[in-house]
């Protein structure tokens, strides 16, 4: 019996050959592949950790849902995920496509619990100061702003 249960929500180009692997390995028993969701918060609160293993992500919003439900967070540091998780403080990063070091970075979190609740708790923190919705309409007229210049 494996300690983890994995969820997976979302779709994309490889969903296909995520579930042959899955099934190649048999960890049907530990993998839940849910597809696409339109409130994926709802399924957050049942969770301990939140997994983004992106390669490429322009600002992966979905880490903001994950911290607002008080979840550590792992994930890979690319695009502007690490504007949004802060190494050590409000989640773990890891090297895209690394999966040793996503592994050990797992690890970390699940054997301390105390370090993970924190990173939960400041993450909430960050969300709730930093990513209000003036300031994501603020931002985003920032960018778009500096693109018509």
């Amino acid at each position: 019996r494996s300690p983890i249960h994995y969820h997976i929500i979302g779709d994309g180009k490889d969903k296909e050959k995520i579930k042959d692997e899955i099934k190649n390995l048999g960890l049907e028993k530990f993998v839940t592949m849910h597809g696409f969701v339109n409130d994926a918060r709802k399924y957050m609160e049942a969770f301990d950790i939140f997994l983004l293993t992106s390669i490429t992500e322009a600002f992966g919003m979905v880490l903001t849902e994950a911290l607002y439900a008080k979840l550590p967070v792992i994930a890979t540091k690319v695009g502007g995920v690490p504007e949004i998780i802060i190494d050590g403080a409000t989640g773990l990063l890891a090297k895209s496509k690394d999966v040793d070091d996503i592994y050990e970075k797992l690890v970390e979190i699940l054997s301390n619990k105390m370090q993970a609740k924190v990173m939960g708790v400041k993450g909430y923190e960050k969300v709730i100061e930093e990513f209000t919705f003036e300031n994501t309409v603020k931002e985003t007229e920032k960018v778009y702003q500096s693109l018509f210049k």
